[in-house]
């Protein structure tokens, strides 16, 4: 794992950044790799997939696109493990998850691909590298069908307005005031 990120780092950031970035940096992945290992080590779940990228339908002529860094199968049912970095372990930082439009997609991903009866919904990774020790939790983000129509109706309406803001964008030219 530390080979992975290490070639992909550097493909990135240069050494003389490792000091800007730390504790994001080279110096600080092998104790949290192997501090996230003592965490995670009773962890039993069967990984479905990884890295998968789709599109599923929001209504009859739109659909909205996700790729979930994990698809898990444990004893609570399917779920998405999603992988998150912060730099404050804090209620706000827990709280978002519930309203977010990415993790809200997720879930309504996994409606599309399993029967009802078997989504979890998302487990948030979240790691908090810190000079001083890192933190980890899991955090987790689950909605019922029924819960799910106001997520709906949320994008079908930020949808619409986009697409209202782009007609009005087509009507303008480069001589209007605004």
């Amino acid at each position: 794992a530390y080979n992975e990120f290490y070639t992909y780092y550097r493909e990135h950031y240069n050494e003389v950044d490792d000091d800007k970035n730390f504790p994001k940096s080279p110096a600080s992945v092998v104790p949290a790799l192997v501090e996230y290992t003592q965490k995670y080590s009773r962890d039993e779940f069967e990984v479905l997939h990884t890295e998968v990228a789709g599109s599923v339908p929001i209504d009859e002529k739109r659909n909205l696109h996700f790729r979930l860094d994990a698809v898990i199968r444990d004893k609570d049912g399917v779920a998405v493990l999603e992988h998150k970095t912060g730099s404050r372990l804090t209620r706000t930082w827990t709280d978002q998850w519930s309203l977010s439009m990415q993790i809200n997609l997720y879930i309504h991903a996994l409606y599309m691909m399993y029967p009802n009866e078997k989504i979890y919904g998302v487990k948030v990774n979240g790691t908090f590298f810190k000079k001083t020790g890192n933190e980890y939790i899991r955090v987790p983000v689950r909605k019922t069908p029924d819960m799910m129509q106001v997520w709906w109706w949320n994008v079908l309406h930020y949808m619409d307005m986009l697409d209202w803001n782009f007609e009005q964008l087509e009507e303008c030219n480069e001589g209007d005031d605004i």
